[in-house]
């Protein structure tokens, strides 16, 4: 966002023309404005991150609204330091009301809705009494992206209230982890509308055949959608009946409050079209390539005016009721070839939105047209669309094949997320505990100890297995003697201020790729190792992760790093270590590893 904030600064200050807004300002006009004022289509921003001032700038340009999903945020809050005061005060863990003993400060956040994983939270800003209760790295997530939302809904209310609620939204999005339950989602979508308790949130859902029916429900409560994820003209109708569908069984006589946008991507259409077309090969295939998302948008487009029309919908305008506007989604350009408006200038329209990420924003800023343009050329779309058709080019394989891409790369950027506020849960947890945290014959609850000493986490129990100890369960064969183990490992000083000082090479829960040299190796019962790490990896299963706490007697010997493994690897990580290992004053010298086996080397 930041270089976009620089860019409109700049250009709000080499202005076409400027007027004076209610209290005798002025206001720099851009290309933006003309979109909405002269053509109807509504410009707003595919992005955001803190802090959401930033936004203020965009709002002087003409920008109406934002979006956001779960790729934004994991970027978002994965490359930025703005959000660690807050995750460091409040959100270590949430704790459920019914286990919350130890009297604390705590704000109510939601009731007890019935459903397993919706049940009411409180959010304890105490943080060492939250540590030790335990936490929930889903529930944190949400409370930093709930904050964002609310203070851009701040930011947008007052389009909100000029417009009469047409305009001005903020979207945040259910977890994707729901993009096949009903129920969830309807579930998800009611607690989100509660907690964020902003009247321009639209509440996105995607427009998977298991929640279109959760559109209708969601719309005949009251609350505002954004459907997400359409790719075919197919399940846009779909979208539309049930946008129909929900005013119609709200039992509300007023429906002006309820209101909706169908967000149809565009740009990933091109992309894998393109793919099939230069498969094919022929002139007439190659002529085609980038000409499929407009025109199949095109098409998009005159099937809402026939939808929003005729004697069901006007009986619902009688209500208030406001049409489901056409949302223009994946509008930046992917491929570097086409010009950098394609899938902006091409689409203007009444009653329509457009949401531009930072690239695409930026150019028809710079460079844009104002023209209404997406039903200039209605036949020509038709034709388009139907000779991909004649070559091969099937239109619901497209439909599905980009929704189950789409799906799975929000459900890969809400994981990834997860994982980085979990590394770094754990590391705030380990700093917070301090001391006492790791004194050699502290015992721990959720650990369970060997007889020589060494200490696992234990993730869970089953009753005909026992403990099981690991972080992750693997699924391959445990390593023998004198085979070779390829691990990634973190280490912390647990006893001494929980400083790490070494990291995993590779993100939880992703592949093994590169060269064996990029991770540590040893070999089992060549005492390469300290006692600790050999104990633990010989139990471990092939792609398990193990915590373990390793007291001094099966750490370091002599106290130094340098004679037996795992070393280390930072400048840095040395230091740290060192300082604890040769402290000769009371420093406890109790050490945490997580260790992960990725590969056996068969001897």
């Amino acid at each position: 966002m930041h270089s976009l904030y620089f860019v409109l600064n700049k250009l709000l200050y080499s202005v076409r023309c400027s007027q004076l807004d209610g209290n005798g300002s002025q206001i720099k006009r851009t290309v933006l404005h003309d979109l909405y004022e002269k053509e109807g289509q509504s410009p707003w921003y595919d992005n955001l991150c803190r802090p959401v001032t930033d936004l203020l700038p965009l709002i002087s340009s003409g920008v109406r609204g934002v979006t956001s999903n779960p790729a934004i945020f994991q970027k978002a809050i994965s490359t930025s330091n703005a959000y660690n005061e807050q995750f460091r005060a409040e959100v270590i863990t949430w704790v459920n009301c019914c286990e919350q003993k130890s009297p604390c400060s705590c704000k109510c956040l939601g009731d007890d809705n019935g459903r397993e994983g919706y049940r009411s939270f409180r959010l304890c800003v105490t943080t060492r009494e939250l540590i030790e209760a335990g936490k929930d790295i889903e529930s944190a997530y949400w409370e930093l992206v709930v904050r964002d939302i609310q203070d851009a809904c701040k930011l947008f209310e007052p389009i909100y209230d000029q417009t009469d609620a047409g305009d001005g939204y903020v979207s945040v999005e259910v977890s994707p982890r729901l993009a096949d339950d009903t129920e969830g989602t309807v579930e998800a979508a009611k607690w989100l509308h509660k907690v964020v308790d902003r009247p321009n949130v639209y509440i996105k859902i995607p427009a998977t055949a298991e929640c279109i029916p959760s559109i209708k429900e969601v719309i005949s409560l009251g609350i505002s959608v954004n459907v997400t994820l359409i790719f075919s003209l197919a399940r846009y109708e779909a979208v539309i009946d049930a946008y129909l569908d929900g005013l119609e069984d709200s039992g509300l006589n007023d429906l002006s409050r309820v209101t909706s946008v169908a967000s149809f991507f565009v740009s990933r259409v091109d992309t894998l079209a393109d793919k099939m077309l230069e498969k094919i090969g022929t002139p007439e295939a190659l002529d085609l390539r980038g000409k499929a998302a407009n025109a199949q948008a095109a098409l998009a487009y005159k099937l809402y005016q026939k939808k929003f029309s005729g004697p069901r919908w006007e009986a619902l305008v009688k209500k208030g009721a406001k049409k489901q506007r056409l949302l223009w989604a994946s509008t930046s350009v992917k491929n570097p070839a086409y010009p950098d408006t394609l899938y902006v200038a091409p689409l203007i329209g009444p009653d329509t939105v457009s949401t531009m990420p930072d690239q695409a924003l930026q150019a028809f800023i710079d460079h844009g047209i104002v023209s209404r343009t997406i039903d200039s050329n209605v036949y020509e779309a038709e034709g388009i669309y139907n000779a991909l058709e004649k070559l091969g080019i099937e239109w619901g394989y497209v439909g599905s094949q980009l929704e189950v891409e789409g799906v799975d790369s929000f459900k890969k950027s809400f994981e990834s997320l997860l994982d980085s506020l979990q590394e770094k849960a754990n590391s705030l947890k380990l700093v917070s505990l301090g001391k006492d945290y790791g004194k050699t014959k502290m015992r721990y609850t959720d650990y369970t100890e060997t007889e020589s000493g060494l200490q696992y986490k234990v993730t869970y129990w089953d009753e005909h297995l026992g403990n099981f100890f690991d972080l992750r369960q693997g699924s391959g064969p445990t390593p023998k003697i004198g085979e070779t183990v390829v691990v990634d490992w973190d280490g912390y000083t647990i006893g001494y201020y929980g400083r790490i000082f070494e990291a995993r090479n590779k993100t939880k829960g992703g592949s093994f790729e590169g060269d064996d040299k990029d991770f540590y190796k040893f070999r089992i019962g060549y005492q390469q190792v300290i006692p600790a790490f050999e104990e633990a990896i010989s139990g471990m299963a092939l792609g398990g992760i193990r915590r373990i706490i390793v007291p001094p007697e099966l750490g370091y010997p002599d106290n130094d790093y340098n004679k037996m493994g795992p070393r280390p690897t930072t400048f840095s990580g040395q230091r740290a270590l060192d300082f604890v290992l040769r402290n000769q004053g009371l420093i406890d010298k109790t050490l945490l590893f997580d260790i992960e086996l990725i590969k056996i080397i068969p001897n």
